[in-house]
């Protein structure tokens, strides 16, 4: 990309070498993405770019009910409606363990999107959107509890008696080809 515009130069990161995008998001114990914003460019600081957000504005004004509170990370600020890390090792294991959720939901969605493996090939203006409704579809099957494939050549209840017998045949050298549960026991991706 010899020319970029002054747009695209904006998601340039000078540190990874690489344009990208910076997403923000809210996600809950089940995983489900509450809130997300791809607004900011990659080089802009995690708390400016959530406190930018309209949503990250009003929590960091204290309009969040009080019994209810964000958690995040090192990069944002301690305020009434958001708890990061402090000093103790327990407290900081546990906050450690509530924020995993919102790391598993980004894995779950690159797992279950398998364009996200790799460098998304579509115009630069287009990619955020495209990000958004990968958000949206995995909202949906966390909604509707649909499981996305598994590395498992079988399932069932059939599937013990299925893996025993496989084994009887490889032990006494009549069984499938290795290259079949190979082909098998990858993972696909549906939807």
């Amino acid at each position: 990309m010899t020319s970029m515009s002054g747009t695209v130069r904006r998601y340039y990161c000078e540190r990874k070498k690489k344009h990208g995008l910076h997403c923000e998001a809210i996600a809950d114990a089940n995983r489900k993405v509450l809130f997300y914003d791809i607004s900011c460019t990659p080089t802009t600081h995690d708390y400016l770019a959530f406190k930018s957000t309209g949503l990250g504005y009003r929590i960091y004004r204290g309009d969040l009910p009080e019994p209810y509170y964000i958690i995040g990370d090192s990069a944002y600020v301690c305020g009434r409606s958001i708890v990061t890390p402090g000093d103790c090792d327990d407290f900081n294991y546990e906050h450690s363990r509530v924020r995993m959720a919102v790391e598993c939901a980004f894995g779950e969605i690159v797992r279950r999107w398998g364009i996200l493996w790799r460098p998304l090939e579509m115009k630069f203006n287009k990619r955020a959107r495209f990000i958004g409704a990968c958000i949206k579809l995995h909202n949906y099957c966390v909604d509707r509890r649909l499981e996305f494939a598994t590395s498992r050549p079988w399932s069932g209840r059939a599937a013990p008696q299925r893996l025993e017998a496989y084994r009887r045949r490889r032990r006494s050298g009549s069984g499938w080809p290795a290259r079949a549960l190979c082909r098998a026991a990858r993972p696909r991706t549906f939807l």
